[in-house]
Parts: C-alpha cells; structure tokens; sequence
C-alpha cells in the first residue's frame, strides 16, 4: 500500500506575524509608563527617606545643643546652602564648626559618622538620588576641600534683604535658629537653584521634573513632595542669572512648601522678564 506523504507543516502568515508584533508593541507601549511612573515613584521615596533622616540628625543636634539646630552662617547666602565644607574660614564665616556648616555639620560633629574628618567617606543622605548635575552628588561633590550636598538648607542665611523675607518671615527664622517652632516649617529642600562656587555662576539643577516635584523635610519631622505649578517652572527657566536672584528664588520655595501658596512669585518673575 502507497504511503502518503506527512501533511506539510502549517507556518505563520504575514497578517497573522504582524498581528502578533503590534499586540507586543501595544503591551510594551503599556507597560513602560508604568514602568517610568514606578521609578520616579521609588526616587521620591528615596529622597524623602534622605531628608527624613537630616532632619532625625537635626532633632539629634538639638538635643545635644540646648534645642538649637545648626546655625546659620554669617553673612552666608540660601543659594549655597548646599554647601557641607569648606577648607577657608573666611568663606565659612561664624557658625561654622571645623569648616564644617550648613547641614555638613551634622557630619562635623559626629551626628550621623562616629568618626569625623574631612576624607570620611560621605552618608548618602546627603545626596538626592535622581540629581544630574555632577556638583551636587558624590563622588564629584565631596571633594578632598570643598564639599557639597544635594540639599538646601533654610536656616543657612537670615538675610532681610530677599523679596520673600519680610519683618515677620524673618522673625520667624530668628526663632526656629533658637529651636522655637510657631508651625512645621520647611527647613531642606531639593536644590532648585544653586551657587556653583567657579565663578559665581548659578546653576539650574531640578531634582524632580513631573509634576515638577520638590522634596521638603519639615521640623517636625515629616517630609512630602510638593508639586510645583508647570508655568512657574517654565517661566523661571534661563531668567536667574544673579546669586541674588537664586538666594531669592530658594526662599520663596521654602515659603511656598510653608504655605503651598505660590501667587507670591507672579511679581517677582514679572521683575525677571
């Protein structure tokens, strides 16, 4: 009896081969926002962590100094209030510990370290995890002289000179620089504008881009994303050019983390355009 040959072997067709590609282009087109989102999501959480723990060695610091956190530097500008240590006392002015200041001297003091000295190697909580600009993390950041954070720290200046610190807002510095809190008062922030420290320039350096986000710890303890209005994010971008104007635009972040209230900054950016 004659064998019959196997049936021949049934292969995909064109159609159906192209159907397939676009439902994984469909799922991956699903899949990576999710992807995105969950990321951004774990970096604010461990930016939030980091300055949870600034501000647990803040509350340290003032149990160890009669309820006092760490000074303000004299004659120091908000702007380049990330900075941690600096080698020249004359650059540090009064309040510096070893050349340690600003939150660097939770460093400086054996806060969060058991040993202190300038070729420690950093704690992380110092550096925002989602910052680009090399000055601002580690190891760029922490050199062997001078080293700076990815945090701004609010009690760094009391200046009456910046538009967002009147008699009453300043009052209120003077107060929380002796540890007396009226209300929870932002005391770190993401760096928004900075002075770079090589030729007075500032720099733009926004940790969190969407909604944009800044992270802010709180005195008392806590700290949250606030989201910053879109057009005031985009109105600001390539017009702060001074280190006053970014002194000035820091404050104004502090406050605003105070109130959420961001009104205040319509004149002041009319005054850049």
């Amino acid at each position: 009896m004659r064998q019959l040959p196997p049936p021949p072997k049934r292969a995909f067709t064109l159609v159906e081969l192209l159907v397939v590609i676009g439902i994984i282009a469909v799922l991956v087109g699903m899949l990576l926002p999710a992807l995105s989102r969950a990321r951004s999501a774990a970096a604010r959480t461990s930016c939030l962590s980091n300055q949870r723990q600034l501000l647990l060695g803040i509350q340290m610091y003032q149990n160890r100094f009669r309820g006092c956190p760490p000074p303000p530097i004299i004659n120091g500008n908000p702007g380049a209030s990330h900075r941690l240590y600096h080698p020249d006392p004359a650059v540090n002015g009064r309040g510096a510990y070893q050349n340690w200041c600003c939150l660097g001297i939770l460093y400086g003091t054996g806060i969060v370290v058991k040993m202190v000295g300038p070729d420690d190697p950093p704690p992380f909580m110092f550096y925002c995890p989602v910052q680009t600009n090399n000055l601002l993390r580690f190891p760029d950041g922490w050199y062997p002289s001078i080293k700076r954070g990815g945090y701004a720290y609010r009690l760094a200046a009391l200046n009456t000179w910046l538009p967002f610190v009147g008699t009453p807002e300043l009052n209120e510095l003077k107060a929380a620089a002796r540890g007396r809190f009226r209300k929870p008062m932002a005391l770190t922030t993401d760096v928004v504008y900075s002075e770079d420290g090589i030729g007075g320039t500032p720099m733009s350096v926004w940790s969190h881009e969407k909604p944009p986000f800044v992270m802010a710890g709180f005195s008392d303890g806590h700290a949250e994303a606030v989201a910053i209005p879109v057009p005031l994010y985009k109105a600001q971008l390539g017009k702060i050019d001074t280190l006053n104007e970014s002194d000035a635009f820091i404050m104004g972040i502090f406050q605003a983390c105070d109130t959420k209230d961001f009104r205040p900054f319509d004149i002041w950016l009319k005054f850049l355009k």
